[in-house]
């Protein structure tokens, strides 16, 4: 683990200065999908009672069984962001590869990531969620204006950056 952390240091936080703000940022965003995480494992209960509410499915008819399996499937949520870690920490490591594919293989990263999560804050949902969801959305845009920068398209294709 602590290799995978030096390396995602090294790669993203220390890369070159021309894609370093890119790093940077995919960098937070993971942070924030590992807190998100975190916080719906620790909040799955109050998430799947609010869901529960909002389906009508609270007044009581529901057994406790089919609520624990409720429960445990908002637990499970904590795999998609675990994925979305590990996609992450792919695309820091791809800084490195000056190519036009890698260019573009973020930016429709960023590009369809602004797009799910702009999607997610309109759905009904505890208001914290759309706290996370609108950084991620913040984070994501400004990857995407950053990867249209002269310098940053320069990078990736192979030319001088100065």
């Amino acid at each position: 683990m602590s290799e995978f952390l030096h390396r995602l240091y090294r790669q993203g936080w220390h890369a070159d200065p021309a894609v370093r703000p890119v790093g940077r940022l995919m960098i937070v965003a993971m942070v924030v999908s590992c807190l998100y995480a975190l916080a719906s494992v620790a909040l799955a209960k109050s998430l799947a009672d609010f869901q529960m509410h909002r389906q009508g499915m609270d007044d009581g008819s529901l057994p406790a069984s089919a609520k624990a399996i409720v429960y445990g499937a908002y637990s499970m949520r904590v795999i998609t962001v675990v994925s979305l870690i590990f996609g992450y920490s792919y695309l820091v490591q791809r800084l490195s590869r000056r190519s036009p594919s890698e260019h573009r293989l973020l930016l429709s990263w960023s590009v369809f990531g602004v797009a799910a999560y702009s999607y997610l804050i309109f759905t009904p949902n505890l208001p914290w969620t759309h706290v996370v969801q609108a950084i991620q959305v913040v984070i994501l845009l400004a990857v995407a204006v950053l990867l249209f920068t002269p310098r940053v398209r320069a990078y990736f294709a192979g030319a001088s950056v100065d």
